[in-house]
């Protein structure tokens, strides 16, 4: 059976832009390729391989909107016992997080860049301040040049 990659192409991209997985698509979808064709049409062709980054990067804002969704919901934190006592639901909310943290740790994965970690650049605690870094700098470089000319 061939299958037509001018239809199952775009199918991929949405599905992956509105936050599912590739291979979750490849693997449930009916009419999809198998793993090892869709990969290698993705070698060979760098238009799809950039069609998917775009359409993961989507999916990655998907995933970070159900974050918030996940978070806000607290209708299932508490549960009633048998003597009409509310209690923290401590298995909803550890599911809860993983979930959050999950979507987290795949969007620094997708879009290191944005949702990454951000590296603190500083001296001692304080800002570094670059202007007086390139001046001081500079500096340096006229008194050697003078020095040596000397």
């Amino acid at each position: 059976m061939t299958i037509d990659r001018s239809t199952v192409l775009p199918h991929i991209y949405g599905e992956v832009a509105s936050g599912r997985s590739l291979d979750r698509v490849l693997r449930e979808d009916e009419g999809m390729p198998d793993q090892a064709t869709f990969w290698r049409w993705h070698m060979q062709d760098e238009t799809i391989r950039g069609d998917l980054a775009r359409a993961r990067e989507n999916g990655v804002e998907r995933l970070m909107g159900e974050c918030v969704d996940i978070a806000d919901e607290t209708s299932l934190d508490t549960i009633t016992d048998k003597d009409g006592n509310d209690k923290p639901n401590t298995e909803w909310i550890s599911r809860s997080k993983l979930r959050i943290e999950t979507r987290m740790k795949y969007a620094q994965m997708i879009a290191p860049r944005k949702y990454g970690p951000k590296l603190d650049v500083t001296s001692g605690g304080d800002k570094l301040d670059l202007a007086s870094l390139v001046a001081r700098r500079r500096r340096q470089v006229a008194e050697a040049r003078d020095d040596g000319e000397g």
